[in-house]
């Protein structure tokens, strides 16, 4: 493998895990949201929290 495969797949091992963790972010960010949705007790914190963890999930 030449240095140039080499930085490509680290790099995109490095990008997979990012996208991977991002995605459980945002899957759990939307899990609260459903959460809180279906038991209709509708507070503050929980959404603000999962509002919190998909945001950060995108970023």
């Amino acid at each position: 493998m030449s240095n140039i495969e080499k930085n490509f797949y680290h790099s995109s091992i490095a990008l997979n895990s990012e996208l991977y963790i991002a995605g459980e972010f945002i899957f759990d960010g939307l899990n609260k949201l459903v959460n809180v949705t279906n038991n209709q007790s509708n507070s503050e914190p929980k959404i603000f929290m999962s509002y919190y963890l998909i945001s950060v999930g995108i970023e």
